[in-house]
């Protein structure tokens, strides 16, 4: 038995870096579609964005999330553009 101890200090929680970049593969599907998404994630509360590229079935999309611009419900502009294999003009 492990007796406890007035002396107990509850560690610190871990260190969480805000500042990143990574890439990514999702795979998202059900019986009747399955489709693979690839790309890359870059995470800056310093510069105030996080910006995510992505390629999903011969199309290019990019999300920019602006977190000066933000309603007071927490809510951030996220503009997003795409680029279709089918198209040489985005779709903002």
């Amino acid at each position: 038995m492990v007796e406890s101890s007035s002396e107990f200090k509850m560690p610190d929680p871990p260190m969480v870096q805000a500042e990143y970049e990574t890439s990514f593969i999702q795979r998202e599907g059900n019986q009747n579609l399955s489709q693979v998404t690839t790309g890359f994630i870059k995470n800056s509360p310093s510069q105030s964005f996080c910006k995510v590229d992505e390629a999903f079935n011969g199309s290019l999309a990019t999300y920019f999330f602006h977190y000066t611009n933000s309603t007071k419900e927490g809510l951030v502009d996220n503009t997003m553009t795409t680029f279709s294999h089918k198209s040489n003009e985005p779709t903002i």
